[in-house]
């Protein structure tokens, strides 16, 4: 179970700032060409969610930027992501949300915006993200902490 002070401390800033984030990419004119594509790519392939994250989901994006996308689909997703790359005429890169590492997608879901896809199951893997990665500090910590202790680093 998440605690209060977690949730206060972590989920509420980013609900904030999410809106925020949204009108920043939308201005860029990035985010209804995805969410178009997104959309024609969801009809075509068995898909159930297509996230922007990274830096054109976080406000940091330069012209130089990448696009980073995350797909929830059944099956291989690197024809969806050949499909992406070719309408946006940029470089894409992909992450398979069936097979991210569990801190990459807890960055993906804490920060991700959806482009296609259910926002109940959107919310649900973001929930079960957040979850696994609680879980993993939980277990990580102590063997953390031992290295930082053989290392002679300190927090403070």
């Amino acid at each position: 179970m998440l605690e209060l002070s977690y949730c206060n401390r972590e989920i509420i800033p980013i609900l904030k700032i999410y809106r925020h984030l949204y009108n920043y990419v939308s201005k860029l004119g990035l985010l209804d060409d995805l969410k178009s594509i997104a959309r024609e790519l969801g009809e075509r392939y068995p898909v159930k969610l297509i996230v922007l994250f990274g830096s054109q989901a976080e406000g940091r994006a330069t012209k130089l930027s990448d696009v980073d996308i995350a797909i929830l689909a059944e099956g291989d997703v690197e024809d969806i992501g050949d499909e992406i790359r070719r309408r946006l005429r940029r470089e894409v890169d992909i992450v398979d949300l069936r097979t991210a590492p569990i801190v990459l997608k807890y960055l993906i879901m804490r920060d991700g915006i959806l482009l296609y896809g259910d926002r109940r199951d959107f919310h649900e893997l973001r929930s079960l993200a957040i979850r696994e990665y609680i879980d993993f500090k939980r277990i990580l910590k102590p063997h953390t902490e031992r290295a930082m202790k053989y290392l002679g680093v300190t927090n403070g």
